[in-house]
């Protein structure tokens, strides 16, 4: 038999997942609308593609939902998904930066 929780958690399943997805999909778009400039970390890129803003924002807010509500369920090991979904965009991010570095110097 299946609770009311096991049913909750699977929707907090799917609302993080899609959150994760539309935050790094945003990621992705911003890069590709800016292939020759650096992405700064703290502020918004010279060259916003549409609904760049919307997409990063509700994407964190899913994402964030989703893992926090799955800590009743898994313990703070939801919420270290949350933390690898930022940081691997940081580091797509600074990948990014940096080949722009290394491209400028040679």
């Amino acid at each position: 038999m299946v609770s009311g929780m096991d049913v909750f958690g699977w929707i907090a399943a799917v609302v993080g997942a899609v959150g994760a997805v539309l935050f790094i999909a945003s990621l992705i778009r911003t890069i590709r609308a800016n292939p020759d400039t650096r992405i700064p970390f703290s502020r918004n890129p010279p060259v916003t593609p549409a609904g760049f803003i919307a997409m990063r924002s509700i994407g964190a807010g899913l994402l964030v939902f989703g893992g926090v509500a799955l800590t009743n369920a898994h313990g703070t090991w939801s919420m270290i998904v949350v933390v690898g979904v930022v940081l691997v965009t940081l580091a797509v991010n600074t990948v990014h930066n940096h080949r722009l570095t290394v491209t400028a110097n040679h």
